[in-house]
This record gives C-alpha cells, sequence and structure tokens, in this order.
C-alpha cells in the first residue's frame, strides 16, 4: 500500500516544487503527446510553466490551469509548444497570462 504523506514528503525533500511539477506534468501528458519528446524537451516545458505558475501574482490561477492555457495558446501541440517557448517565451508567456485573465 502506497503511503502517500511519506512520498510526499520524500519528494519535498528533493526538490520542494516537485509536487506542482508532477501536476503540470500530468496536465501535459494527459492532453498533448509528450511521450515522442526526450526528458530534456519534457523538462524544459514543465519548468517554463512551472516558472509562469511561480512568478503569476494572481494566487486564483492553480498549475494544472496555468499548463492548459499553456496548450491552448500552442494549439495542444507539443511542437509549436516547445519551438514557442524557445524562440519567443516572453510573448508566449504574455499570451497565457492574457487567456488566463
Amino acid at each position: 500500500m502506497t503511503d502517500y504523506i511519506e512520498l510526499t514528503k520524500q519528494l519535498e525533500v528533493q526538490d520542494v516544487n516537485m509536487i506542482t511539477k508532477l501536476a503540470i506534468f500530468h496536465e501535459l501528458s494527459s492532453s498533448i503527446g509528450i511521450e515522442e519528446m526526450s526528458v530534456e524537451e519534457v523538462n524544459e516545458i514543465v519548468e517554463y510553466i512551472h516558472n509562469i505558475y511561480l512568478n503569476n501574482n494572481n494566487t486564483d490561477f492553480i498549475y494544472p490551469k496555468v499548463a492548459y492555457a499553456t496548450l491552448g495558446v500552442c494549439n495542444f501541440s507539443s511542437d509549436k509548444l516547445l519551438s514557442s517557448i524557445r524562440e519567443n517565451s516572453k510573448k508566449l508567456g504574455e499570451q497565457i497570462l492574457d487567456i488566463l485573465y
């Protein structure tokens, strides 16, 4: 039987934001085909979305909502999302926040 309380504590010791990042990863993996992407590419996307979540002053936005808004901006395309992050992350961030507001 899984002890979720203990598992959460262990993950937080490794990375205080691990639970948030796992939730973002879950939202991505259930919405787009990230299984074809490399570990580095997935990490780049998760970190990007996590940073938008952390740097947003509106606490009404929970991380799955930020992840979903990010996917919406990129028409649920993992390729478009990754290229947008690499080519113009600032503009992408503004578009994501526009959707959230």
